[in-house]
């Protein structure tokens, strides 16, 4: 773990401080600093490669400046490669015999290179997400494979960061889907075996820790407690009392989150549906499937892998939708708003883009990789004591970063050079 020096009178930093000692005393903090770096891979070979497990928290890490091959591949053979890809993304021989060939390539070559890489990797992001959005079993290999080349693309072009968090430190848990804090708790989701829900109190009490079928987010509401959604089964509510924790299945199937208008408590679910609680009707069906949910100043913020480059908000108060183009980012991992800033991680560009509260786009900042000054598949934003909290999907690291060194650190206009294949 690793930090600055920060003010010891600050009331908000103090409750950041209990935060980490909670996380660390339930042994969910990884004792590491800066330096860290995940596990060294070295490939042998192409056959090696091709074979490797299709884990992604296990071929992400490949991706460490100490992996290496034995043979150096020439720039025309990179760029033919390249261009076959383009021609059929689907031919999993050449997405693989790329990745491979690109892991010869020292750091920084591809980012002075003459040809477009970020536009492959660009390609490859819409790609992915129409694999996402398909979620054919017989499918898996080449998202997968799509996905590995994209990352490799990414860290080989990104550019080190001059943006240092104020925080950081591992999460001791594999797959971390959802980390939000609230002033007196902090509640994460994870996708390891055993335990994936935990919510702890800052006064150091255990309030839930325990297994759900699949849950992929979490969020909280005064009224109603703890809700954790999930993109694959039914939601729940957990509530604490008298005796104990209460566990209540909503039973609302892919149910992502809750909201309340005009006295009534609805639920939105994955397939695009919204039900009223109290009658369990279905009054309304939007025709998008969707994955994540945030609720927003009265509006519920939507992702849809049908949807890149976009949000899908609708309005609590009408249940009316609208949709709301917001490019370079290609999919959309998370959103947070603060100060009339929009913030969104993007999960395969691995950058923060930064946005009016109109959506109008200012810039972006950070980048994919694995150092402490960048971030892998970031899969959830929101706010510790004020600063910008970033928790990654392949390394379980969270980053918080303040909002002023994020916003001098953009870099970008509104030129959409990328991101334009369909």
């Amino acid at each position: 773990m690793s930090m600055k020096p920060l003010d010891q009178n600050d009331l908000s930093l103090q409750k950041l401080k209990k935060l980490i000692k909670v996380l660390t005393s339930n042994g969910l903090v990884s004792t590491s600093d800066k330096s860290s770096t995940p596990r060294r891979f070295i490939i042998q070979s192409f056959y090696e490669y091709l074979n490797a497990p299709l884990n992604p928290l296990a071929f992400y890490e490949r991706y460490s400046e100490n992996t290496t091959v034995r043979t150096k591949t020439n720039k025309q053979e990179l760029h033919s490669l390249a261009d076959r890809v383009k021609s059929n993304l689907d031919e999993i021989e050449a997405l693989a015999l790329l990745s491979y060939k690109l892991l010869t390539q020292e750091k920084g070559e591809l980012f002075s290179d003459s040809y477009d890489w970020s536009n492959l990797a660009d390609i490859l992001s819409l790609k992915y997400a129409i694999e996402l959005e398909r979620g054919q079993p017989d499918r898996i290999t080449c998202k997968m494979f799509t996905q590995r080349l994209n990352y490799l693309i990414r860290y080989a072009v990104s550019q080190k960061s001059n943006i240092e968090p104020m925080f950081f430190f591992r999460l001791n848990l594999q797959g971390v889907w959802d980390f939000v804090p609230s002033p007196d708790f902090v509640a994460i989701i994870s996708s390891g075996e055993g335990q994936n829900v935990y919510i702890l109190s800052l006064n150091e009490e255990q309030l839930a820790t325990i297994r759900l079928s699949k849950p992929t987010q979490i969020s909280f509401d005064s009224h109603s407690g703890w809700h954790v959604g999930s993109f694959y089964e039914t939601d729940y509510d957990i509530s604490k009392q008298e005796n104990g924790v209460h566990l209540a299945p909503l039973g609302n199937v892919k149910g992502l989150i809750c909201f309340s208008s005009s006295f009534k408590r609805f639920s939105l679910s994955a397939d695009g549906n919204i039900t009223d609680l109290a009658s369990s009707r279905v009054i309304k069906t939007l025709p998008y499937r969707l994955w994540k949910a945030r609720l927003v100043n009265g509006y519920v913020v939507a992702f849809s892998y049908s949807l890149p480059k976009q949000l899908l908000v609708i309005d609590t108060s009408s249940l009316a939708y609208s949709i709301v183009w917001i490019p370079p980012v290609i999919i959309p991992n998370d959103v947070f708003f603060k100060d009339n800033l929009v913030y969104i991680c993007d999960k395969t560009q691995g950058s923060l883009f930064i946005f009016s509260n109109d959506y109008v786009y200012l810039g972006k900042c950070l980048d994919f990789g694995l150092d402490y000054q960048s971030l892998s598949d970031p899969i959830s934003i929101t706010e510790v004591s004020g600063m910008i909290c970033c928790t990654s999907w392949v390394d379980s690291s969270v980053k918080m970063f303040s909002p002023k060194s994020l916003s001098v650190g953009l870099i970008g206009s509104t030129d959409d050079k990328h991101a334009k294949v369909q």
